[in-house]
């Protein structure tokens, strides 16, 4: 997350909130001492009663630590903390504000992106698509040793209160997939916080 500019900062914000004609607010609220210039997605939940948050709120000469945040009546709670996860965004609630998602990269822009769901009722994490990510590798006929570590998801959008939509991609060279030909991106619905593939999306 080191180093977006605000302006993007601001439009992962909005983009996360507008899927529910909500109003988000631009910082999170309880959590002081962040320091300037640090990212902060910030994302309500549909019903209002939550407010989940994306933090940078170290920066060292070789190291980001970055906190994820649940707000419930004003009061943050720290749920996890990542070392250099690196660009990373939106927050997305689903429909029933049972869950959010946080996609994250592996410490650099460009990186092997992974995603995070977060169970507000269960207090659990959950690392979503391997199941996805297994079928890319079928289909394309990659080593699946080297393939499983390759393998970048990114957030789509939630389909209902437990499908979502998310992207699935490889690099065909570095996972000695044989199949030839242009590899795009493949979009899988799959069920969370499982991951299981329901089908594979045009």
């Amino acid at each position: 997350m080191r180093r977006l500019q605000t302006t993007l900062g601001v439009a992962l914000i909005l983009s996360a909130g507008l899927c529910y004609g909500q109003l988000q607010p631009l910082s999170c609220p309880g959590v002081s001492g962040i320091k300037d210039g640090l990212n902060t997605i910030v994302a309500q939940s549909p019903d209002g009663h939550l407010i989940a948050c994306l933090i940078d709120y170290k920066e060292t000469d070789s190291h980001t630590y970055t906190g994820a945040y649940l707000v419930r009546n004003g009061t943050p709670r720290l749920l996890k903390t990542y070392l250099d996860a690196g660009p990373s965004g939106p927050v997305a609630w689903s429909p029933d504000s049972r869950m959010f998602a946080v996609t994250l990269t592996s410490g650099r822009p460009g990186g092997i992106r992974s995603i995070d769901i977060f169970n507000v009722s269960t207090g659990a994490w959950k690392v979503l698509g391997s199941d996805a990510g297994r079928s890319l590798l079928q289909m394309y006929e990659c080593n699946s040793q080297k393939g499983k570590d390759l393998i970048s998801m990114q957030w789509v959008q939630w389909t209902s209160a437990d499908d979502a939509v998310i992207e699935v991609s490889i690099d065909p060279i570095a996972a000695l997939c044989r199949r030839e030909g242009i590899m795009d991106p493949v979009k899988f619905r799959v069920k969370v916080p499982t991951g299981v593939v329901v089908n594979r999306e045009p």
